[in-house]
């Protein structure tokens, strides 16, 4: 029973960090986006 419990629990956190990740990714990728266009307007000045 134990080790089906912390089977269970390992696979959850997985999905969990599975689905999480990707926001993060676009997330950072996002604000690295804002960063360079930020820049390409200030060097346009």
């Amino acid at each position: 029973g134990t080790k089906l419990k912390s089977t269970h629990l390992e696979r959850s956190a997985y999905l969990y960090i599975r689905q999480s990740t990707p926001r993060q990714v676009y997330e950072n990728t996002e604000s690295t986006i804002r960063q360079y266009a930020l820049k390409e307007k200030a060097a346009a000045l």
